[in-house]
């Protein structure tokens, strides 16, 4: 009876990594629209893995606030990114985009940055590709990233 359990435990173990490292497969061939467009990023899904400085501040599940008055910080940024091991897909001055690939099962999430100068305001951006929640990677990961701007 035990022995049963312990294999029948241990086949929904393989059964549900096998599902995760699918998903995370899945997340590299897919191609978002992200980008600055309109005066903004696109906005997030209705699921709760993105955060966005441009969503209604009254949605606590995706808005964080943009920075302001910390000058073109990209570069420090950019420098944190890299040491972190993401990828700079979009490097166009004012605007960043980097992918961000889980350890484990491949997840790549988009990572974006764009910096108003008029406004002297830093807006971002991160959002998972697949699934439905991140608890709260997204909005983990830009707290960290923006460690570096003061």
């Amino acid at each position: 009876m035990l022995k049963g359990l312990v294999v029948v435990g241990a086949v929904i173990a393989i059964g549900i990594c096998g599902y995760f490292y699918k998903l995370g497969k899945d997340s590299e061939k897919l191609s978002p629209e992200l980008g600055f467009v309109d005066g903004k990023f696109a906005d997030c899904p209705a699921k709760p893995n993105c955060v966005s400085s441009f969503a209604d501040a009254a949605d606590e599940t995706h808005y964080i606030a943009p920075r302001v008055d910390v000058g073109n910080s990209l570069y420090l940024i950019k420098k944190m990114a890299l040491e972190n091991g993401m990828k700079i897909v979009e490097d166009k001055g004012s605007y960043m985009r980097f992918e961000d690939k889980s350890p484990i099962f491949g997840f790549i999430d988009d990572v974006e940055f764009y910096y108003i100068e008029k406004e002297q305001t830093l807006h971002y951006r991160s959002a998972s590709r697949v699934g439905h929640s991140d608890m709260s990677a997204n909005r983990r990961r830009l707290k960290k990233m923006l460690k570096v701007v003061k």
